[in-house]
């Protein structure tokens, strides 16, 4: 298996050398040829080394981009080596580790303050016996006729009309009709808001 990778490497590496040729001796007999198959062979050496293709690939793509002589298409300052690359590659790992450890400290920030509610309900909470807590609801009216305050809820033998009343009500108007414990008159709370 490993010699017939070779062998393909090999036929590969030949049909490029032959590519480059073809491209580098359109001028024939041009003395400058030679050294554009010099510079051809260059920087595909550097285009596959920093893009991470290989060699084929990019001279395809390369010529697929040529318009005119090669003569005058490979030269120098029309390719840059592609140093620039090693610099974005280092400061895109750069950021990349910022942001790693900016997200590693969100996430201790994030259970420090996960902790301080924990520490703070547990203080809240300390001591209250949820057993013993109790609560109490009051309805005071005042009786027309004697002007005695009495607050109907605590009359227990009224107790049957207001199990209707649900104490978590906000603004619910309702009639009620009351005996006065003073008096023992009876009258109505009309639209008595609790």
């Amino acid at each position: 298996m490993q010699e017939a990778i070779s062998e393909e490497q090999r036929n590969a590496a030949k049909e490029l050398d032959r590519m480059v040729d073809m491209v580098a001796n359109e001028w024939s007999g041009d003395s400058r040829c030679s050294e554009l198959k010099r510079f051809i062979i260059e920087l595909l050496d550097i285009y596959e080394k920093r893009l991470h293709l290989d060699k084929r690939t990019i001279f395809m793509a390369l010529e697929s981009k040529r318009t005119y002589s090669a003569m005058n298409y490979y030269q120098d300052p029309r390719f840059r080596y592609l140093k620039e690359v090693e610099q974005y590659e280092k400061m895109i790992k750069d950021l990349y580790a910022k942001l790693n450890r900016q997200a590693e400290a969100h996430k201790e920030h994030l259970r420090e303050i996960a902790k301080a509610q924990a520490d703070a309900l547990e203080v809240r909470t300390k001591g209250l016996d949820k057993s013993s807590a109790s609560w109490d609801v009051s309805l005071h009216v005042e009786c027309p006729y004697c002007h005695r305050t009495q607050d109907v809820f605590s009359d227990w033998h009224q107790r049957e009309k207001w199990d209707e009343v649900n104490v978590c009500e906000s603004a619910t108007f309702r009639d009620f009709e009351i005996e006065c414990e003073n008096c023992g008159k009876h009258y109505e709370v009309e639209d008595a808001k609790y």
